[in-house]
Order: structure tokens, then sequence, then C-alpha cells
């Protein structure tokens, strides 16, 4: 089942939710600021990044600002502690499914998510739009 895990502050985080709620897509969501984070959830995010914990990182955020150091020179495990005690520090929306991670929220690359059904409609219907053109 795909995971999203949002803050509720966040319009990014609502457009995710609207949007698989839109496309009948069924998901378990996690409230980053609320809930915990296991230790397995984090490694297996981390797992589906292309640049490991740069992927996930709010960078804008005053905690990861005053806390960059640690980021660069602390081990894995440290940084993961650090994640699960300072769970804001998580850029959202994240929405994971079994081998797909996406960070943020645009309606194309969510897509991704959609199942097989939806994106064949989703193809004849565009293929048609330009047979009409």
């Amino acid at each position: 089942m795909i995971k999203l895990y949002s803050v509720n502050h966040c319009y990014s985080s609502r457009r995710a939710k609207e949007w698989m709620i839109y496309h009948n897509i069924p998901f378990h969501e996690v409230n980053v600021a609320q809930d915990e984070l296991s230790t397995s959830e984090i490694l297996y995010i981390l797992s589906l990044t292309e640049n490991g914990i740069d992927d996930i990182l709010l960078e804008r955020s005053d905690t990861y600002k005053k806390y960059r150091q640690l980021f660069e020179e602390s081990s894995l495990r440290a940084i993961i502690l650090f994640i699960k005690k300072h769970r804001t520090v998580i850029r959202t929306p994240l929405i994971v499914d079994k081998n797909k991670l996406l960070v943020g929220f645009t309606e194309g690359k969510a897509s991704m998510f959609l199942p097989r059904i939806h994106k064949n409609i989703s193809l004849q219907l565009n293929a048609q739009n330009l047979y009409e053109m």
C-alpha cells in the first residue's frame, strides 16, 4: 500500500492527498509532525532515493540550518536518530510505494502511482485528442 508522509500545514501535502483521493488510490497517511517514524521506515525511504539523505531533507527548515554540520559529519545511524527526534526536518510530501518514491508533489510525476488501467485510459485520451487536432 502507498504511504503518504505529510504535514497538515503543507500545501503540497494537501494537494497530494486530494489527488490520491480523486484517483481512488488507497493510501495510508503518516503525519510527520505527529506520528513517530521507525528506523526501518526511514531506511526504506532512503533505499529508494537517488542521492541518499540529501533527497529527503528540508534544507529550508530552521532545524536543518541549525544542525547542518551534523548531516555532513555524522554516521547514518546518528542521522536517523536525529530524524526520528526532529521529524519535520524531512521534506513533505513523501509518497512511497513498494519500489517508488516521490519527494514533493506534481501531478505529472505522481502519475507513476496510478494503476495501469488509469495510465492506459489517459494515453488513449491523449492520443484521441492529438488525432482530433
